[in-house]
């Protein structure tokens, strides 16, 4: 018989409390849950970046594109901007999958797209940057 701090005899013990309770069963942890969970995130961010044009809001954006173009295109480098600011709280409150339905379901306008440079600067120039709230 396995000792009572064994996981074995723990894993074993939960189980019957639960049946014992007329709890149901819980599902085994399955990796690819986690991975669908993972890709639906990165896709929501996909239709974010489409919804929010694609590229660099920026109009000063100094980002220079392989084809001649100025504004940033790189997916790795854009981020959510909240236009009139207080981005960092909202996102406190809500889930990183939460906080993308909302900018897809955004009609007001208030999100824009700008690359991790501008969005500094942005940052800088309105004060959102170096508050005790940060």
């Amino acid at each position: 018989m396995a000792s009572h701090s064994s996981p074995e005899y723990q894993r074993s013990w939960r189980e019957a409390r639960r049946l014992s309770l007329g709890l149901p069963r819980v599902r085994a942890y399955h990796k690819r849950d986690v991975t669908r969970h993972n890709q639906s995130a990165k896709d929501l961010r996909v239709l974010v970046l489409k919804k929010l044009g694609g590229k660099c809001s920026n109009p000063a954006c100094q980002w220079l594109n392989a084809d001649g173009t100025r504004g940033c295109t790189d997916e790795r480098c854009l981020q959510v901007d909240h236009i009139n600011g207080g981005g960092k709280q909202e996102l406190k409150k809500l889930s990183r999958r939460a906080y993308y339905l909302k900018v897809l379901n955004d009609v007001l306008g208030l999100y824009q797209l700008l690359c991790a440079n501008c969005n500094w600067i942005k940052r800088h120039e309105q004060k959102e940057v170096g508050n005790s709230s940060e």
